[in-house]
């Protein structure tokens, strides 16, 4: 199998993504056509459903400065 190169597909013409072929003269090529979704995917909508069930609960605002809480929650715990 040959290596595998990104690219969009638009009115005919290839635009690579990351690197490209090195190549001067012509190569064949097999296109494989991923499935496209519409924007934001089903784990995107999951986060947002989360987020948002968790603002609704208001249970951030009890922490009055995030960034101390944040660095008591990284201290080093002894380890079990």
């Amino acid at each position: 199998m040959g290596k595998v190169y990104k690219a969009i597909l638009k009115n005919g013409r290839l635009s690579w993504i990351d690197k490209k072929p090195i190549q001067d003269e012509p190569i064949e090529l097999e296109i494989k056509v991923l499935e496209h979704q519409k924007s934001g995917n089903i784990d995107n909508q999951k986060a947002i459903a989360i987020l948002t069930k968790l603002a609704k609960t208001g249970s951030l605002n009890s922490i009055n400065d995030p960034a101390r809480w944040q660095r008591s929650m990284r201290k080093d715990r002894s380890l079990s």
